[in-house]
């Protein structure tokens, strides 16, 4: 599964990135820190799956996220987030979003979320 993180912290970004590169099956496409470049770039490498942080500079993950499901709707996205989940459930339900993850528990939560996509996917 080919992933494209998106988040405006360059330091999280890149423990998210070297742990990404020891999970078995996924292969990091690119990285991209906000959400226009988020868009671009699930455009030109059409990633599986883009980890996407909700809240950033300019347009956000919220908005990012929409434009990405429009214009792909095979690409899964995934929130990856500070913020409690009940929040944005509507709205990512709304958009069609494919999980969310907060950022403290990063780990346990990428592994129940994959699971259930790759689940799906042979369903």
């Amino acid at each position: 599964m080919t992933v494209l993180i998106v988040d405006d912290n360059d330091a999280y970004r890149a423990g998210l990135a070297e742990y990404l590169g020891h999970v078995r099956g996924l292969e990091l496409v690119g990285e991209a820190g906000g959400g226009q470049q988020a868009i671009y770039l699930t455009r030109t490498l059409q990633p599986d799956l883009v980890l996407m942080d909700i809240s950033m500079p300019g347009t956000n993950g919220v908005e990012a996220a929409r434009e990405i499901k429009e214009s792909s709707s095979r690409t899964k996205v995934v929130f990856l987030t500070i913020h409690k989940e009940e929040t944005y459930r509507a709205v990512g339900e709304m958009l069609g979003i494919d999980g969310f993850v907060s950022k403290d528990r990063v780990k346990k939560g990428l592994q129940e979320v994959l699971g259930k996509l790759q689940k799906k996917q042979f369903d």
